[in-house]
């Protein structure tokens, strides 16, 4: 398997080929470097380069080539497990709806070039149902049984399996090439433990985009207080934290006169959840576990720029700061965005997804999106951390054909970079969602940065304090905090290097 090299995506893309035409630029920019640990093919020879990533870019109304010939698998039942939570990545038929309709002729042209047939196992599969979804995976391992040709499911559920000896690991084969463009950006490095890869994800995996943390504004109270243009801050650079949180200051206002401020009554600067807010430590380019000289998983410890981000992601649940509001318990994130919608508040930091609920879709007010805001001007590139509940594709080690199962995996990747990605960023999010010509170009910039950090994917297989959410703690002191949490998090990473047989 070759690991993925970093894609350039142009900032601004023209409206109705807002992502097709960054990936199509994007897939020549980037030739793959060889890798002394890529697999090597039956005849012994390391595997070739795709021709696509050593030839010059090619116009942007040029088709990127899968590299796939037909093959004739007679028709074989070709089975899936999906979590019945993300059934509309792997839909049975169509129903004319724009984005649904691309997946499932997405999954025809791919049934079609292997000349397979798709069958899908729905489960319940969420936070909630996790043990008994990963059961099917690892009885059908513990059994023998070659079910199912692919296993997806929500990455902060589902990655513990490996540490059962469920899962397979992508090094071990070789038709896979985390290179190509339809692959995320970076995943081998952000992902692999001591050289181990366990799950994959890209452009089938709509989920992934969904999920993504994002910054909502509203446009009406951007007006009413005279503020910056959050688009012109991103596109200058900078967009960083503590811009945020001045902004955020601006617009606090006491509406029902009783002297305190109520997030349920007054109008705020800012609000989110807490696993949004949480999102802030990927955002601002905190590692907490990276990987030192040798490829190993190592605590970082207590930086600068940590106590800086905590400091500040921690204003969110200071009772004293009335111009931030964060709430840690569950929530209807359809409903939860009902404060910005109200004009009651500048930003609210959540998913892309909520932009389909009613309150956004009903909104009186124009509302824009951006990035979440970077440590300071000096950070390279706004980063958005994918969410923790994406759906992502494994392999049970019982998988009978694990390279038929890989090219399968890179052709539904492929046809839904070319048609349900753009479907849904050009006609759902821009056209029929929003009313925002900057919209396009900042879903270009939050994609191109676009990231699992380790630590959230992983945050579940630690015993102790998750990684993830140190910016959800609250007030104290952290250093002694962190100081008991490396001592577990160094344990933790030396049972995750013990990959299970």
């Amino acid at each position: 398997m070759k690991h993925a090299a970093p894609r350039l995506i142009a900032a601004t893309l023209a409206l109705t080929i807002v992502l097709l035409s960054a990936l199509v630029s994007c897939s020549s920019e980037n030739p793959e470097t060889k890798d002394p640990s890529a697999p090597v093919t039956d005849a012994g020879q390391t595997q070739a380069a795709d021709p696509a990533s050593e030839t010059p870019a090619a116009p942007e109304e040029t088709e990127i080539p899968l590299g796939i010939p037909e093959e004739n698998n007679k028709g074989r039942d070709f089975h899936m497990l999906v979590p019945t939570e993300k059934a509309y990545e792997f839909v049975t038929e169509a129903t004319g709806e724009v984005v649904n309709d691309a997946i499932f002729e997405r999954s025809n042209k791919t049934a079609d070039l292997f000349n397979i047939s798709f069958s899908y196992q729905y489960e319940l599969g969420g936070w909630d149902t996790r043990d008994s979804y990963n059961n099917f995976v690892k009885n059908a391992v513990l059994a023998g049984d070659t079910t199912y040709d692919i296993a997806t499911g929500y990455i902060v559920c589902s990655l513990p399996l490996y540490l059962q000896g469920s899962l397979m690991d992508f090094m071990t084969v070789s038709d896979l090439n985390l290179s190509n463009p339809w692959w995320m950006n970076g995943q081998y490095d952000d992902l692999n433990i001591d050289g181990h890869l366990f799950c994959v994800f890209g452009d089938a995996n709509l989920s992934v985009y969904k999920d993504c943390s994002v910054v909502y504004f509203n446009k009406q109270v951007l007006t009413d207080f005279g503020l910056e243009n959050p688009y012109d801050l991103v596109r200058e650079g900078v967009w960083t934290m503590p811009k945020f949180l001045s902004m955020a200051a601006e617009t606090v206002v006491d509406l029902d006169g009783d002297t305190k401020i109520d997030p349920n009554a007054d109008a705020i600067g800012a609000y989110a959840q807490g696993v949004p807010i949480r999102a802030f430590q990927t955002a601002m380019d905190v590692k907490v576990i990276d990987t030192n000289e040798d490829g190993e998983r190592v605590s970082v410890g207590l930086t600068e720029r940590l106590v800086q981000a905590h400091e500040w992601a921690t204003e969110f649940l200071r009772a004293d700061v009335d111009s931030l509001y964060g709430e840690m318990g569950a929530v209807d994130f359809y409903q939860f965005c009902s404060i910005l919608a109200e004009n009651r508040s500048l930003f609210h930091c959540s998913y892309i997804y909520i932009i389909e609920g009613d309150v956004m879709r009903n909104m009186e007010a124009d509302f824009g999106i951006i990035p979440y805001p970077k440590f300071d001007e000096g950070q390279a590139q706004y980063k958005t951390q994918i969410g923790t509940s994406s759906n992502v594709m494994f392999m049970a080690k019982t998988a009978s054909d694990p390279n038929l199962s890989c090219r399968v995996m890179e052709a539904l990747n492929y046809y839904s970079m070319l048609d349900v990605i753009p479907t849904y960023y050009t006609v759902a999010l821009e056209n029929k969602y929003t009313r925002d010509k900057d919209v396009p170009e900042m879903l270009a910039l939050i994609r191109e940065g676009m990231t699992m950090d380790f630590a959230f994917a992983y945050s579940t297989c630690f015993n102790g304090q998750w990684p993830n959410t140190l910016m959800v703690i609250g007030e104290g002191d952290l250093a002694s905090k962190m100081k008991g949490w490396e001592k577990m998090w160094k344990k933790d990473l030396e049972r995750l290097a013990k990959i299970p047989e």
